[in-house]
């Protein structure tokens, strides 16, 4: 068994193994010619390598981050999907976060000497054609800086400072303003955690000594407050898996407000101020990983007799239609949701075939490809896209780390540099 070093959420679904059949949908996998051939065999050629960095006039470069010859590493792949080296991390700092904003590409590094550090933000710039990171923001009055989100104006983390605990740090686009919001007064933390822009608002959950975990709201003006509390008194909603589109705010919610109430998906109304429960909040589904495409809503959700499925739901019906692709009350354990060319892609789990790649096209769910033969999976994650092509991070069956796969019409390939693969992509934004 490979060491699987990437996400820590990936452990537990290493533990979610199955008893399923063979039959996937209108699939039968035991057909291997219906799955997507993987490459790995064919490289791109030397002499497709351009070496030279990022140029400022070529926006459709696609930046991310790889570990290349045990040095992290910024690269770029153009529309022609050619690998340019654009920066070496330097010495002794470790990659956090991608941020993009006002046109600006900010990344987030670490220290490795110090577990106390919190990290810097630095802007990726090019200077006479050469990549430089000029620091932008020295987080030293804080420690374990997390990023949580971010538009063209502000930047959303969480921190932690003595005497007031972990809290929202808001950040102005330019990196001239910084404002420190103490959530949960005095010293005690309000944990902070995921959170969605919505209008000119951003919402999130945090936690305050009176009115338990429940949905805030941090306006333009850098003031927040509860924006809607669901459950009254200090009983927690605990609202997570954040949705907004079309002006509206969805996100899974703890009805009842105690340990064993169900979690559902609810609404946010900005126009009255309240949590509002839809037509499927009574069906004890416990959705995760919230998503949509086209007129569906998206999720892993739970049943008693099907375990934790691949879930849809049409707009305005009254319960979640669960495709169990892993038959009997196993579980698959969909998630890592992405949409590209109107197909939904994701990872998930069968018992012959371990967690791999799948797409749902809004109406059928098919198995792309067994990157890793047999039981074991390839674990794929963090999809991007770039000029027609689907790039994602997985285990190979020679790699003790995940390597840059890219997934075009006909084929799945492992992206080379130099001769070597690209372990743990993680993907930032296009330079402009």
């Amino acid at each position: 068994m490979k060491i699987k070093i990437i996400f820590l959420c990936t452990i537990f679904f290493l533990l979610q193994h199955c008893n399923k059949a063979n039959i996937f949908g209108n699939l039968d996998i035991s057909d291997k010619n219906n799955l997507l051939p993987v490459d790995k065999d064919t490289p791109i050629k030397e002499d497709q390598i351009d070496l030279t960095p990022v140029a400022p006039d070529s926006p459709e470069d696609k930046l991310f981050v790889g570990f290349h010859k045990g040095k992290q590493k910024i690269f770029s792949i153009n529309s022609k999907h050619v690998v340019k080296l654009s920066a070496i991390i330097p010495e002794g700092k470790l990659f956090l976060s991608g941020i993009f904003t006002n046109a600006k590409t900010l990344i987030m590094l670490k220290s490795l000497k110090s577990s106390a550090d919190a990290g810097s933000i630095y802007e990726l710039l090019l200077q006479n054609n050469v990549p430089k990171l000029l620091l932008r923001e020295d987080l030293k009055n804080y420690t374990n800086a997390n990023y949580i989100n971010n538009n063209d104006d502000q930047i959303i983390l969480s921190a932690f400072k003595q005497d007031a605990g972990q809290e929202i740090l808001l950040l102005n686009r330019d990196m001239s303003f910084s404002n420190y919001i103490d959530v949960n007064k005095e010293s005690l933390s309000s944990y902070p955690t995921s959170g969605e822009f919505s209008g000119n608002n951003f919402y999130f959950s945090a936690f305050s000594s009176s009115a338990g975990e429940e949905l805030w709201v941090l306006k333009s003006g850098g003031m927040a407050s509860v924006a809607s509390d669901g459950v009254p008194l200090v009983k927690s909603g605990s609202p997570g898996f954040f949705l907004g589109f079309d002006n509206k705010l969805y996100f899974t919610f703890k009805i009842g407000g105690t340990q064993n109430s169900p979690i559902e998906m609810v609404a946010h109304n900005s126009s009255t101020n309240q949590v509002e429960n839809l037509p499927s909040s009574n069906m004890k589904s416990n959705p995760h990983f919230l998503t949509k495409l086209n007129n569906l809503f998206v999720s892993s959700c739970y049943s008693a007799d099907k375990g934790r499925e691949f879930c849809t739901l049409e707009e305005n019906a009254t319960q979640w239609n669960i495709q169990d692709l892993n038959s009997g009350v196993s579980n698959s354990s969909p998630f890592s949701f992405f949409e590209y060319e109107n197909r939904l892609y994701f990872q998930a789990s069968l018992k012959n075939s371990g967690s791999e790649l799948f797409s749902f096209d809004g109406a059928k769910t098919d198995i792309v490809s067994e990157l890793i033969k047999g039981e074991e999976g390839s674990y794929p994650e963090n999809f991007w896209e770039s000029n027609g092509g689907l790039f994602f991070s997985a285990y190979s069956d020679v790699e003790e780390m995940k390597v840059l796969h890219l997934k075009n019409a006909d084929k799945i390939s492992i992206i080379k540099f130099n001769n070597a693969n690209i372990s743990y992509s993680e993907p930032l934004t296009k330079i402009n």
